[in-house]
């Protein structure tokens, strides 16, 4: 199977899972109540559920546990998958971060839908979550040689690409168009530069953000909310620190 066709299963592997399990977690909401209220400047005229985030999450857990299932069995086995142990190794510890971090920032704001946290203890924990990826911060050099700046300087940059994801999800569709166009980008160009895990962790985040996105757009029959937007932006921030932009 070629790179190609691995990317292509990738992606409409995790576009599929979440357009079936977004109306799912719709019902869901709906059911318990986990809905976003109309009023002050909000231009809806009825509650729309949350649950979006979610399905993207679902998505991409799922979609990177059946790729790695595949290249166990259909892909040519552990030999295949021992050409790149050097690659994997490498990458475990940084994965391991980014998947920590995204969780967190999930559960935040989750947090944060259902009980509308106060900015000082969103900014902590955004901090907490996003510490141990920024000590990977040699790849966010920016030609600077203290090893203290630089992870003060990934810091900045994880926090800073959560809440700006936080920010725009103020209109039906406009995170979600938006992540979806950076994630097929940064696939682009991780695949054109030989990065290939990088390129699948992307493929992955697109696919689950575009079968979410049908549902979100306008008029919205599921919002993201504050759990998909820091989940998404924290990745978003991650996968721009992950890739080599030689």
């Amino acid at each position: 199977m070629s790179e190609a066709a691995i990317g292509l299963f990738i992606f409409t592997t995790a576009a599929g899972l979440a357009y079936l399990l977004t109306p799912m977690l719709r019902r869901r909401a709906l059911a318990s109540g986990h809905l976003d209220a109309p009023g002050g400047r909000k231009n809806q005229t009825a509650p729309v559920p949350y649950g979006g985030g979610r399905a993207v999450f679902y998505a991409f857990a799922l979609t990177v546990i059946l790729g790695l299932a595949a290249a166990l069995t259909l892909l040519g086995g552990l030999e295949a998958v021992g050409r790149h142990h050097e690659g994997l190794l490498r990458r475990a510890l940084p994965l391991v971060k980014i998947v920590f971090g995204a969780g967190v920032m999930l559960w935040m704001g989750r947090l944060d839908d259902r009980r509308s946290l106060s900015p000082g203890l969103r900014l902590l924990i955004q901090i907490c979550a996003a510490l141990p990826l920024a000590t990977d911060a040699g790849r966010l050099t920016l030609f600077i040689e203290q090893p203290g700046l630089q992870v003060a300087l990934a810091l900045l940059w994880l926090v800073f690409i959560t809440n700006a994801a936080n920010f725009i999800d103020n209109m039906d569709g406009l995170l979600a168009g938006t992540a979806l166009i950076a994630t097929t980008a940064f696939a682009a160009l991780a695949a054109l530069l030989g990065q290939l895990f990088v390129a699948a962790f992307a493929l992955a985040l697109a696919g689950s953000i575009c079968g979410v996105l049908p549902h979100n757009r306008r008029p919205a029959r599921i919002y993201l909310g504050d759990e998909g937007s820091m989940f998404i932006g924290f990745l978003l921030g991650a996968l721009a620190m992950v890739t080599s932009y030689r």
